[in-house]
């Protein structure tokens, strides 16, 4: 018969998907160490800790018998995926809404809008003429209109690029992939908007995203995807974008900017999916001086627009997971 013990508990959450380095964020206390495995006294809180966070009773997740297990999201749409299934991903969706029921729970604002079904119209929102539409403008949107956009710092794996639900009424759009390039994050921000736009979520389904190398022609994803294109690229297509190297590429890809307004990170980025040469977009953003900062002003915005003065000790550790820097458990008070 197995024992129940903290052992015993951590290694359960383990076979359910949660492994170490995610639980000591997501589930322990800020002053847990290694050491504290062998104190069963602490068994009673952890315990609870883990109910809350699985939505188990906590008679089942102290029996040591009884699976760790959690709510299945009904009617999860996953963007094809060669090797990966939306059972291999539960633990990260499961993990991921949590965190936005946290956030929703605590956001400054409790009105929501809905974002424009037609793209243009949304981009005339956003910007003007040939201005391109920048990361941060965009989340500022969003944020205003009670959508939260939330990067996550730390999810189970295997993890995903997006994903678009409804969470307590308000749409929600979860960054889970860890690219820095504004104009890269802003394609996945503006996809994600794009299935919220076309009311492909409701409150029992989830749209997940799981990379963006994954070929999926499905009408779904087209849609999405053709979204977020007239937002940041203005209709002007990849087909445009040339270069011999990634010097010419930054090159051409400014320059388009100019003349059409198009992001042109999102436009390297946009090429580097058609041709599938990541590395090349990669280092001619770089040369752009636009290969980092999206991670940052996703974090800003949230804590800008998420009231942490009265928040519970548990949506408070939630939010950690999106608030944080990578490395960092808390966020500075």
């Amino acid at each position: 018969m197995t024992t129940r013990s903290v052992s015993t508990l951590l290694h359960r959450l383990s076979r359910a998907g949660f492994k170490r380095d995610f639980v000591r964020l997501a589930i322990l206390p800020d002053w847990w160490s290694e050491s504290f495995e062998s104190d069963n006294n602490l068994l009673p809180d952890l315990e609870l800790r883990v109910a809350r966070f699985l939505g188990m009773t906590v008679a089942n997740v102290r029996d040591p018998s009884h699976p760790l297990a959690f709510p299945t999201v009904h009617s999860t749409v996953l963007r094809r995926a060669a090797n990966v299934n939306t059972e291999q991903l539960r633990p990260a969706i499961h993990a991921a809404r949590r965190v936005a029921e946290a956030v929703v729970r605590n956001m400054c604002t409790s009105r929501t809008s809905t974002i424009p079904a037609i793209p243009e119209h949304w981009r005339r929102e956003l910007v003007s003429g040939k201005t391109p539409v920048a990361l941060e403008g965009m989340l500022h949107d969003l944020w205003k209109r009670g959508i939260p956009v939330i990067p996550m710092e730390c999810l189970p794996s295997p993890s995903f690029q997006g994903l678009a639900a409804i969470i307590e009424g308000h749409p929600v759009i979860v960054i889970g992939q860890k690219h820095d390039a504004p104009g890269r994050v802003g394609f996945f921000v503006a996809h994600e908007a794009g299935h919220i736009a076309a009311g492909d979520c409701r409150a029992d389904k989830t749209i997940v995203d799981e990379e963006e190398t994954t070929s999926d022609w499905s009408e779904l994803e087209t849609r999405a995807d053709r979204y977020a294109s007239d937002v940041l690229l203005n209709g002007v297509s990849a087909d445009k974008l040339t270069g011999h190297d990634y010097r010419e590429l930054a090159a051409n890809a400014y320059s388009i900017e100019s003349e059409t307004g198009a992001e042109a990170g999102a436009l390297i980025f946009h090429w580097a999916r058609q041709n599938g040469d990541f590395s090349t977009a990669s280092r001619a953003v770089g040369a752009l001086y636009q290969n980092r900062g999206a991670r940052q002003t996703m974090r800003r915005l949230l804590v800008e627009n998420v009231n942490l003065d009265d928040t519970s000790e548990t949506d408070r550790a939630l939010i950690d997971l999106a608030a944080c820097e990578a490395g960092s458990t808390a966020i500075a008070d």
